[in-house]
């Protein structure tokens, strides 16, 4: 690429035109800070993706807080249920239950009786063996009984609705509150229902804090009282906290720690103002283009793009080393010519290894991989095109540390030295890789809040449910055929159940109309068994017909019960959903194979099938890291020859095994973000090959080139080993550990050239 002040000006103007773009979009951009944000999407053509997403967004919209009052005075749990209630980003609080509900509910639930009939109840239907049970229980004398409740209903319907629903549930209602007894103590449970899903970073931070602005208020008032939480949300805003310090503090050390390290190296303020403008126009290019190409931007994300500092220092780097090193009167603009075919190579191979991460199909990894190419785009086009007219004037300066660098050449020239290196790599990877395994639960991928931990399994534990729920989603054209394919489900779930698959589960316990139609018949003839069982002992009574009572769409909209499943339910652009609650699942493939006939439904473990989308993509990395080690081989053959591009692909494998040896030694696990960083030790550290073979009679200078862009690299990926975030910590480690191994073997790679 000659030097042309048109270019040179073009690439002025882009730049102040992203500059411009972002000053204007990022105040309105998203930022999101959840882990999850970071696996794919999990869902198949039987349930529109839409469905689950709605259903995943309404989960995340709801909260739980757990009072255990102090001397269980009712008077603390009002006022939290006060404090609850008048938050600005609370939509509803469910968990008080007035008077005109629990009256509406039991008149809801004799209207409809006739819809709530479950299997076993119909077995008993069907068997004649219903009419012997209120017979039973009429001689009984123990269940007040009155005349108008047997007139108007003989077989008891209600009364057996009541029964089933208080089964299936361990809440009660006391003194207008929902409680759980747990240890014979209760507990007030509220579920707290936010108006927006998705919160943003400023929202989740003042709503989390209004919540526990609440919970304080009571606690500092009434200390003995007990009150848990249990959220996303709180998750997510301890996320975006340990992000932000990982931002703010490992950030700002790794700038402050970079520019220092060229000033003690070229002890001039130049290198540094250069290096700083390399790097600012690189994360402008980078910003842009995610900015550009997305709505909102993952923080986790942002603090592994922290990683691309230093690599895009080690343009800039090494040719201002060759430039403050310059010999005779060599022009700023000849040691650039000089220089830019190996900057222009790096620089590609480097944009390749992210153009591979940039066709997974996960939108933060697509947002590192743009942030990536953007930033290394143009801080090499700044280097080539732009500091060759500030370097005009440098003066010469002496290479650092001069005897340390012609022992270590000394040394790397020896091949006794080389071999017993390769050799000493070859053990130690033999010996790691053998100790490495790989883990893909995404749960590992970042530490818990312990508090937020502890309060949560305590919540499980009094609810009786699972941490990671599991849940089936049904969907139809119609309320009414959602109410059928429920039965169906239903039906599997009871077998399921008696085979130890699952424990229990949850769902709308109404019928369709055609099953009340033929529950209606089974209703009639057991009706008329009754009255002629009674009549023969003397007692003849009228009944009212269960025929009239026939539930439907408009009846169940307008009931009670439509709140109490209103959170299960999804009724949108003429499209019915269902979400099923499953507990204590036990074998999730049964309950997948007990689904497949039934159209529209699909079982949903977010656990299971994330880490199964993890082992997937971890496995296909491992077919990306193999083509880009096709991809070196052919760059290292074109630069440096067949004999010598064959060994640099050799000794980049070494770099790779030896990286993932640091890991198993670390105590870590394998998995997609660790391995992410493979492709990274293999761009990074062919450039090493480049540069250092590039100019074999200025080794001493290439040297420190490489070591210094070795080391800025290090300061930037380093320390994110100190990251809150597992994954961060792990993708540091195989970062840093692989470029520290691809660094000595780019200093021995010249031995091998005879």
């Amino acid at each position: 690429m000659e030097h042309n002040k048109v270019y040179s000006v073009v690439f002025i103007l882009s730049f102040i035109f992203m500059l411009g773009f972002l000053v204007v979009k990022l105040p309105t951009l998203n930022f999101d800070s959840s882990i999850l944000s970071l696996i794919p999407k999990v869902t198949d053509d039987k349930v529109d993706e839409k469905i689950v997403d709605d259903f995943t967004k309404r989960l995340d919209k709801i909260s739980l807080v757990v009072i255990k009052p102090q001397d269980n005075n009712l008077e603390i749990v009002a006022k939290l249920y006060q404090n609850l209630s008048s938050i600005e980003g609370v939509d509803k609080v469910i968990g008080k239950v007035d008077n005109n509900f629990q009256h509406k509910l039991q008149e809801d639930t004799f209207n409809f009786k006739t819809a709530l009939i479950n299997q076993d109840l119909r077995e008993k239907l069907k068997g004649k063996t219903a009419a012997n049970e209120v017979i039973t229980a009429l001689y009984s004398g123990v269940l007040g009984l009155g005349a108008k409740e047997f007139e108007n209903d003989p077989l008891l319907l209600t009364r057996k609705a009541i029964f089933n629903l208080a089964k299936d549930t361990n809440f009660k209602v006391k003194q207008n509150y929902l409680t759980v007894n747990f240890n014979h103590e209760d507990y007030y449970l509220f579920t707290l229902i936010a108006k927006a899903s998705g919160l943003n970073l400023e929202h989740t931070d003042n709503y989390v804090a209004a919540i526990d602005n609440a919970i304080e208020t009571i606690l500092l008032e009434y200390p003995e009282s007990k009150i848990y939480k249990r959220g996303t949300v709180f998750y997510s805003k301890d996320a975006a906290k340990a992000s932000k310090n990982d931002l703010t503090y490992l950030g700002t050390c790794t700038v402050l720690l970079v520019f220092l390290l060229i000033f003690a190296i070229f002890r001039t303020l130049n290198p540094v103002v250069l290096a700083l403008l390399s790097v600012t126009f690189g994360l402008v290019a980078g910003s842009f283009l995610v900015v550009f190409c997305f709505n909102s931007i993952n923080l986790i994300v942002i603090g592994m793009c922290l990683s691309i500092i230093g690599v895009v220092l080690d343009y800039s780097t090494y040719y201002l080393t060759l430039r403050l090193n310059f010999s005779g009167k060599e022009t700023s603009f000849e040691t650039i010519k000089r220089m830019q075919k190996p900057l222009i190579i790096a620089a590609t191979t480097d944009v390749i290894a992210y153009l591979i991460i940039l066709l997974f199909p996960l939108e933060p990894l697509k947002q590192l991989a743009l942030f990536c190419i953007g930033a290394i785009s143009y801080s090499c086009l700044f280097v080539v095109l732009v500091e060759p007219y500030l370097c005009q004037n440098t003066k010469k300066v002496a290479l650092p540390l001069p005897t340390l660098l012609n022992l270590y050449l000394k040394l790397a020239s020896k091949k006794t030295f080389s071999n017993t290196l390769i050799i000493g790599l070859v053990v130690i990877s033999a010996i790691g890789l053998f100790k490495l395994k790989a883990n893909d639960d995404p749960a590992l991928l970042q530490t818990l809040n312990p508090t937020l931990k502890q309060q949560d399994d305590f919540i499980s534990k009094l609810l009786n449910t699972q941490n990671s729920q599991k849940f089936i989603i049904v969907s139809a054209t119609s309320f009414e055929d959602l109410l059928f394919k429920n039965e169906l489900v239903k039906a599997k779930l009871d077998k399921l159940i008696e085979t130890k698959a699952i424990k229990s589960y949850k769902t709308i316990p109404f019928n369709s109309q055609k099953t009340q139609q033929q529950d209606l018949e089974l209703l009639q003839s057991n009706t008329k068994e009754l009255q002629d069982k009674l009549s023969k002992m003397h007692l003849n009574l009228t009944f009212k017909d269960y025929q009239e009572q026939i539930f439907d769409e408009v009846k169940f909209f307008d009931s009670a019960y439509f709140k109490l499943y209103e959170q299960m339910l999804l009724v949108k652009n003429g499209t019915c959903a269902l979400t099923i609650i499953l507990n204590e699942v036990n074998n999730g493939a049964l309950i997948k194979e007990a689904l497949e006939p039934i159209e529209n439904t699909l079982y949903l473990d977010r656990h299971e099938d994330l880490t199964h989308a993890f082992t997937y993509l971890r496995e296909l990395i491992s077919f990306v890291v193999l083509s880009f080690i096709v991809v070196i081989f052919v760059i290292s053959c074109i630069r440096l020859k067949l004999r010598l591009g064959l060994l640099a692909t050799v000794f980049s494998i070494l770099a790779l095994t030896t990286a993932l040896t640091a890991l198993a030694f670390s105590g870590l696990q394998l998995n997609l973000f660790s391995q992410l960083a493979l492709i990274l030790v293999l761009g990074i550290g062919i450039n090493y090959a480049i540069f250092f073979t590039n100019n074999k009679e200025i080794e001493k200078v290439s040297l420190v080139a490489i070591a210094t862009a070795l080391l800025t690299t290090l300061l930037t990926i380093g320390i994110l080993i100190f990251s809150s975030v597992a994954a961060i910590q792990g993708f540091a480690i195989v970062l840093s550990t692989g470029i520290i191994i691809a660094f000595l073997l780019a200093t021995i790679l010249k031995n091998y050239a005879k």
